[in-house]
């Protein structure tokens, strides 16, 4: 699958994944409730927008 991907797409996969990893640990440890999209992007150290481009909201991290 990776072999056909370029570089941005890959990149773009990698920032998907780990805002979706760090997200997923924190409701884990925190709960979801708890945890505001504010809070996930300074544990994935990202951009509020980054969240946006990749997720619709924070009911989707989750799923």
């Amino acid at each position: 699958m990776a072999e056909w991907l370029t570089a941005r797409k890959k990149q773009a996969l990698e920032m998907r994944i780990h805002i979706q990893t760090v997200a997923l640990d924190l409701f884990d440890r925190e709960g979801f409730e708890n945890m505001s999209v504010d809070e996930i992007v300074q544990a994935a150290g990202c951009s509020i927008g980054d969240i946006y481009h990749y997720f619709k909201g924070k009911d989707e991290l989750a799923l």
